[in-house]
């Protein structure tokens, strides 16, 4: 939220992106529009010791740098709904938002300037 964006201590801005992106595209080749995996998931409970997640604060938070999501959100990217993804990537995942939804004009015209930009694949 913008709230934690705004609270972030000093050079932990990368730990909350802004959601700007429908999919991203990792280097290990994942795909996803939904989950980002953000460090590991821990339970309330770890051992003898029990965590209050209602008294959690922002003071102890780490940058994020060193994680890959952080690093791809970072770099520039062809088209803005998906990070990381190439070219041909964008324009397959397009087709396929255009065929999921054929009556939204957004995605239609989302779909003729990548073809504008990029050139005509059926001829390439």
């Amino acid at each position: 939220s913008e709230r934690l964006r705004q609270e972030a201590p000093l050079g932990c801005e990368s730990c909350f992106p802004l959601p700007t992106s429908a999919a991203i595209r990792l280097p290990d080749g994942t795909t996803d529009s939904g989950y980002l995996p953000w460090g590991k998931a821990r339970h309330k409970r770890e051992g003898t010791d029990v965590i209050n997640y209602s008294l959690a604060t922002m003071v102890g938070i780490e940058p994020c740098e060193h994680e890959i999501v952080a690093q791809v959100l970072d770099r520039p990217s062809f088209v803005s709904w998906c990070r990381g993804c190439s070219h041909g990537e964008a324009f397959v995942l397009l087709q396929g938002i255009v065929a999921a939804s054929p009556y939204s004009s957004s995605n239609w015209n989302e779909l003729g300037m990548l073809i504008s930009v990029a050139g005509d694949y059926g001829l390439a």
